[in-house]
């Protein structure tokens, strides 16, 4: 019998196990590969460690949105933290120069691709910002799971938890998904609405490795097949349930 998952919210003190979890669950992954191609550096791990402590700290505002981080642990495995999710909820409606500059790129470090960098990332801040604008809604900013625990329902535990918070406040759920979590995601309600299709091997060079999964699988109904050579990420929404 696979082992209980329980959900809680993060402290100070997790810190240092969500970066580790991070680094695990992207280290594989072609996008970590072509963003960071000679490995991510103690200070881009340190810079990340801050801003998960500021997302902690930082009392809710309507420019910010109310940024939770919850974990999914092991009760029965002395307490393991095998997943956590990053969450923004924003009850207000924002006007165009706090949301468009909230979803704004930050500074990349020093080891990272920044061409790459800025057509992924910048490319999904993109699609983030022509469809959330400012409205009210439930952002899923990150979720990551230890590869070694895969499958034990971590992941679902975090997104019901959004899920459920969305359908009690009656707000539109977004995300952008991977090639890896696109599956899970449609289980739990959410549409795609638009693509990243990433011109990897063209533009990067990009080998796909055995087992690498480029999405070809995402989004096909919405979409239509994934040329070769290309990795696909989509933005999904989730709609409220109704009462």
């Amino acid at each position: 019998m696979a082992p209980k998952v329980q959900i809680r919210p993060a402290t100070e003190a997790d810190v240092a196990t969500i970066v580790d979890i991070h680094n695990d669950s992207f280290g594989p992954s072609l996008m970590n590969r072509l963003m960071y191609p000679n490995g991510i550096s103690a200070e881009s791990d340190a810079k990340f460690g801050e801003s998960i402590l500021k997302q902690i700290r930082n009392p809710p505002s309507r420019e910010t949105g109310d940024e939770q981080i919850w974990l999914a642990y092991l009760p029965e495995e002395n307490d393991e933290v095998i997943a956590f999710a990053m969450w923004t909820v924003f009850r207000e409606e924002r006007p165009e120069e706090e949301w468009s500059k909230v979803a704004s790129l930050g500074e990349p470090g020093p080891e990272v691709n920044v061409p790459f960098y800025e057509e992924f990332i910048g490319g999904l801040h993109k699609m983030r910002k022509r469809w959330m604008k400012g409205d009210k809604g439930l952002l899923l900013r990150m979720l990551c799971c230890r590869t070694a625990r895969h499958r034990l329902g971590a992941g679902s535990a975090l997104l019901r938890w959004g899920c459920e918070l969305a359908d009690r406040e009656g707000l539109v759920t977004w995300l952008e998904a991977s090639p890896e979590g696109y599956g899970a995601y449609r289980k739990f309600g959410f549409e795609p609405v638009e693509v990243q299709d990433l011109k990897v091997v063209e533009k990067w060079g990009a080998a796909k490795k055995l087992g690498d999964n480029w999405g070809e699988k995402s989004a096909v109904e919405f979409a239509g097949e994934v040329p070769e050579g290309i990795y696909r990420n989509a933005m999904m929404r989730r709609l409220p349930a109704k009462a």
